[in-house]
């Protein structure tokens, strides 16, 4: 297997890994998966669908692979950094704003999906 597959199947994996992650802490937060589950998992899962579009297109349209690989690394990045976040504010640093910070993740995550996707297409745009 090549480094770039490789880098790939790192990338789709640690996705799926910090969603199903994110899923089971927005159960937790939201009383069960039952009460309030529905609608913070499709807030908290945001993130990742921003974070394998681009991923997935810069492969459909064959995109220069560095361009390629830095989504991978990206993606690599923000979708472990989630889950951590999660931990972060729900067990290591607990205090009241403890509910905002959880509220923020998911905008912070798509902030830098999108910085990432601008850079890219800028990036794509100036080779091509």
């Amino acid at each position: 297997m090549r480094s770039h597959d490789a880098l790939r199947l790192a990338a789709w994996s640690t996705l799926a890994l910090g969603a199903l992650c994110s899923a089971g802490l927005a159960a937790t937060i939201s009383g069960g998966w039952k009460q309030g589950f529905p609608g913070y998992a499709a807030w908290a899962l945001f993130p990742y669908v921003a974070l394998s579009v681009p991923l997935a297109l810069g492969y459909v349209f064959r995109v220069s692979r560095p361009i390629q690989e830095f989504l991978a690394w990206i993606t690599v990045v923000v979708a472990l950094g989630g889950p951590l976040l999660y931990v972060d504010a729900m067990l290591v640093r607990v205090d009241a704003q403890g509910a905002l910070a959880i509220l923020m993740i998911p905008i912070r995550q798509t902030a830098a999906a999108l910085v990432a996707d601008a850079v890219a297409v800028v990036w794509q745009w100036r080779i091509g």
